[in-house]
């Protein structure tokens, strides 16, 4: 992706690429939402991206420790 499409791929209702929209459909919904969800847990999502080469998304959430619920 390039610099402009990475400021925009958090933000609700943003497509970073038209072409893909039109062909796949989708509301633009998806990473913002997984944000959303991550934070929440207390985690956070990232992504990495080399124009022309590929994106990675990483996601890192806190691990609870030795036991069942609650």
């Amino acid at each position: 992706m390039t610099p402009a499409q990475m400021q925009r791929l958090f933000a609700g209702f943003s497509q970073v690429d038209a072409e893909v929209t039109r062909r796949y459909g989708g509301t633009g919904l998806g990473l913002s939402i997984s944000r959303r969800l991550c934070r929440m847990m207390g985690g956070e999502i990232f992504v990495d991206s080399e124009f022309g080469a590929g994106s990675t998304v990483r996601v890192r959430l806190p691990a609870r420790v030795g036991g069942g619920p609650g």
